[in-house]
């Protein structure tokens, strides 16, 4: 999802019967700005959004953003936000804002944070802190959607690498593993997940010039295929900072819990006959 600023838009698909046939048509519908008055409450919580997360009941939206700058005053909200989803017209209400503890809230993982999951069961959240290299976990009640902060995994701590500067977050389809990206330490994690508490287990890490390991050079996203079977990496240059303008692919022993390397692929990498093009400052994998 590309990031919204200030703001979070929300677009309706409608459908319409055009020159006799149907035809999908995107209309908008409303949007949500930090600040603004909703009924009795204020939205908060998404100055500086960065991205959104839909439960799979379809119930509840939730966003996250922010910036490792709260000298400013603490105008950009390093924080998660959540919104009551109606199910009829898409339309949203604010409900809830948790912030991170460096930014005066009692959350941790929302310090610059770069993605926000919900879990396939609908049980828990998951949030990449970029800023201060961590993972947030929270309990959500399924009904109000409200999230309850549970705990964090920093990098570093523990035994876990690989979470530095943390940029995107993706489960497999049974949500029993958590694939996270490190965009300044050049690596791809796996945890796997406990469905009752939410809390993870650090399984495996990748990293950029070990074991054979190409393609991840400041990896933006992360991607789990439909089976399970293989992960896959968006590593992206941009005008600040170089980077490996790849998608490189991981399978995962299911067995064992490991990650293997499989292949990269780089922009003007030469294949058969063809020569791959479109990855220069690649930045997500659907």
């Amino acid at each position: 999802m590309h990031r919204l600023k200030f703001s979070l838009a929300v677009l309706i698909i409608c459908y319409q019967q055009l020159f006799a046939q149907n035809t999908d048509r995107l209309f908008f519908k409303e949007y949500y700005s930090d600040n603004q008055a909703q009924g009795m409450t204020t939205i908060d919580g998404i100055n500086f959004i960065w991205t959104a997360d839909i439960s799979a009941d379809g119930k509840h939206v939730y966003t996250c953003g922010g910036v490792a700058n709260v000298a400013s005053g603490g105008e950009d909200d390093n924080a998660i936000a959540v919104f009551v989803r109606n199910q009829t017209t898409g339309e949203l209400t604010f409900v809830q804002v948790l912030f991170d503890n460096q930014d005066s809230g009692i959350a941790d993982g929302l310090f610059s944070c770069r993605d926000v999951k919900v879990s396939p069961d609908g049980k828990h959240v998951y949030s990449a802190g970029s800023g201060d290299h961590t993972l947030g976990i929270f309990s959500r009640n399924s009904m109000s959607g409200q999230l309850t902060y549970l705990s964090s995994i920093k990098d570093g701590v523990g035994g876990v690498d690989g979470l530095a500067g943390l940029q995107s977050l993706a489960f497999n389809t049974s949500g029993t593993r958590l694939l996270a990206v490190g965009r300044t330490d050049d690596a791809i994690v796996l945890f796997t997940r406990d469905p009752v508490t939410g809390s993870l287990t650090f399984e495996d890490m990748k990293k950029n010039g070990l074991a054979g390991v190409t393609g991840l050079d400041r990896p933006i996203s992360v991607s789990v295929s439909p089976d399970g079977k293989h992960v896959y990496t968006a590593s992206g240059s941009n005008v600040n900072f170089s980077g490996s303008d790849a998608l490189t692919v991981f399978s995962i022993n299911e067995s064992t819990d490991n990650l293997n390397f499989v292949a990269s692929y780089f922009e003007g990498q030469s294949q058969g006959m063809q020569t791959i093009d479109g990855l220069d400052q690649v930045t997500a994998v659907k």
